[in-house]
């Protein structure tokens, strides 16, 4: 803030850095390595080290891994002070496009539409053999369409489906794994997929609506081999499905059928070619709109401070891996090594 005209109008690797820029830089990476460290354990700072390390030893490196080397002053230049490092392509698409969504999903799970999926996929799919594990499947797939995160999946579902797997008979680790999997493959379910799926839109320059009608197609067959499997397994084991009285009842489900609606406003919005910002912050009002149409569903003030508090912490787990992410392409960027 203090900076901010000079940083502003300064041209990259031109306008000379003043100490201060350098010492903010390199505790920008520390800190990022060590909030990534906290967030997803040690896999990717270790990546973002090993590739660090690599600029400064590309002078001694052999054949194609050769390259000239860094300066610390050039270091910190390009990762804090450019958009080819910390503030690269994968940070900006995280602050500009999917956080909108995370906050989405976030106001849709505290509504009350996220479980929404979940009774409506063991409505239509528990009575059959080994039905709380293909409605684990539809479940997952229907909530990977507003949250494109694995671990949000999981969270959601997994503490109803899997103690339903293991009471129909499936073996723990494989109603665990059957969650798992069918969880991950939400990333790939439009509207909403995994923040890879922005990237790739901002990068290649494919619009999002292109990259998300070309997912439907792998998504679709992902669910339908998940399901088969189940399927057999079901057969194999000779398991039978919930009873009827241990099924979500319609009378409670039809209250909480107008929480489908911001989902019918988001997708009108991407196809109607709005900016992906005002297709997820419009249907993120509306789930506030809906939810008043029923006691069921209403948001007192409280429920709405816990969607936008929710929504930030869920961000954390996405934004920080992408900034990190940030250093290896600058990396990249810098030594040549990705047109090698």
């Amino acid at each position: 803030v203090w900076y901010y005209e000079r940083l502003a109008t300064r041209i990259s690797f031109v306008d000379p850095l003043e100490p201060m820029d350098i010492v903010v830089a390199l505790m920008l990476i520390v800190l990022t390595l060590e909030a990534c460290r906290r967030v997803v354990g040690w896999s990717l700072p270790i990546i973002a080290g090993v590739f660090l390390i690599y600029q400064f030893a590309g002078p001694w490196m052999p054949g194609l891994l050769r390259h000239g080397g860094i300066l610390l002053s050039d270091l910190a230049e390009q990762q804090g002070l450019s958009v080819q490092g910390l503030f690269g392509i994968p940070t900006g698409v995280i602050s500009n496009y999917v956080f909108y969504f995370i906050l989405f999903a976030s106001f849709m799970e505290v509504s009350g539409g996220g479980q929404l999926f979940i009774d409506l996929a063991f409505r239509f799919t528990g009575r059959r053999r080994g039905g709380p594990a293909k409605g684990a499947i539809v479940g997952s797939s229907l909530l990977g369409t507003i949250s494109g995160s694995a671990v949000a999946n999981v969270s959601g579902t997994g503490v109803f489906t899997i103690p339903l797997m293991t009471k129909a008979g499936y073996p723990a680790a494989f109603a665990g794994a059957v969650e798992a999997v069918a969880s991950t493959g939400g990333q790939l379910m439009p509207p909403i997929m995994g923040s890879a799926a922005f990237i790739m839109a901002e990068m290649v320059g494919i619009p999002y609506l292109e990259i998300a009608l070309y997912a439907a197609i792998p998504a679709m067959a992902y669910y339908a081999a998940l399901f088969l499997m189940v399927d057999l397994k079901a057969k194999q084991e000779g398991l039978v499905g919930l009873k009827k009285e241990e099924l979500p009842q319609f009378e409670n489900l039809k209250a909480r059928l107008v929480l489908l609606l911001p989902m019918a406003i988001l997708v009108y919005h991407i196809f109607a070619r709005y900016s992906l910002q005002r297709a997820a912050f419009v249907a993120t009002l509306a789930v506030v709109g809906v939810s008043l149409f029923s006691r069921a569903t209403r948001l007192a003030p409280a429920d709405i401070l816990k969607g936008l508090e929710t929504g930030a912490r869920r961000a954390v787990g996405v934004t920080v891996p992408a900034v990190a992410a940030g250093i290896v392409v600058g990396v990249v960027s810098y030594t040549g090594i990705g047109l090698k």
